[in-house]
């Protein structure tokens, strides 16, 4: 198994994690599991709360915890 820590970056400058073929980038048939860790979290609500148009569109899809 592989553990996947994503930064902040990935949410504000692309359209969809989810989307991304991890196992193909990795070269891996490993199952992949995404960490979120807090900070992230926090910075991602931040720019939700203080950004505007695309930026601020794109980011809503990922609900507060």
């Amino acid at each position: 198994m592989i553990f996947l820590f994503l930064d902040t970056n990935l949410f504000l400058h692309y359209k969809g994690f989810e989307d991304i073929p991890w196992k193909n980038l990795l070269n891996t048939t490993d199952d992949i599991t995404i960490v979120l860790v807090s900070i992230v979290l926090r910075e991602i609500n931040g720019h939700k709360d203080s950004s505007k148009g695309r930026l601020k569109t794109g980011l809503g899809r990922y609900r507060r915890s």
